[in-house]
């Protein structure tokens, strides 16, 4: 059975027009002090979207480890619990012109089909002032 624990908090910015990248690790244990890197098995995957509410029926945005033309990339460290979130610049070129603030969510989807809810939090989009 994968690991499925509450999520965290954590917001983003992404900038328009910009590369996105950030980070996270992940470390479950007892206490801060013995936590270890979650190891992430064969046939684990992610996903990420951010929408404007949760109950919106379309994302704005979408991240996911397969990587698709489009979307953002997830890439799960094997052994040392990170999980790197990426987009490039073409991707959030295409965004609306104007503020946004919305929600999102980072999903670990385990090889055994358990899904966790790791991350949760806002998103705010800061539209370029330099575009062609």
């Amino acid at each position: 059975m994968g690991l499925v624990i509450p999520p965290s908090q954590k917001d983003i910015v992404i900038y328009q027009g910009a590369t996105f990248r950030d980070y996270l690790i992940w470390r479950y244990g007892p206490t801060a002090e013995t936590a270890a890197p979650v190891q992430f098995s064969a046939g684990t995957t992610a996903r990420a979207h951010v929408r404007k509410r949760h109950a919106d029926p379309a994302a704005i945005l979408r991240f996911s480890t397969e990587a698709l033309v489009g979307e953002g990339r997830i890439v799960l460290g094997a052994t040392d619990g990170r999980i790197d979130l990426e987009m490039p610049d073409e991707v959030t070129e295409a965004l609306p012109k104007s503020r946004f603030s919305g929600v999102w969510d980072i999903e670990i989807v385990w090889a055994d089909g358990d899904v966790c809810r790791l991350v949760m939090g806002k998103c705010t989009i800061d539209p370029e002032a330099t575009h062609g």
